[in-house]
């Protein structure tokens, strides 16, 4: 693979993104209370996750 570190990076974060997107969407669809916490906690790492990638000093390049 020849993957540049900003292409892994994007990839991540895309990842983060979709992952974040889906949880958040059966969240509001509506889950039980126990269901609905840990999706909470799945939102709060997400978050943790992409703090901690952008932290890594991680520069969007435009083309």
């Amino acid at each position: 693979m020849s993957e540049t570190a900003s292409d892994v990076m994007r990839d991540c974060l895309s990842r983060l993104e979709t992952l974040k997107a889906q949880t958040a969407k059966a969240s509001d669809a509506g889950l039980a209370p126990q269901d609905h916490e840990t999706a909470q906690r799945i939102l709060t790492a997400i978050g943790a996750c992409k703090h901690i990638l952008a932290s890594q000093g991680f520069k969007e390049t435009q083309k």
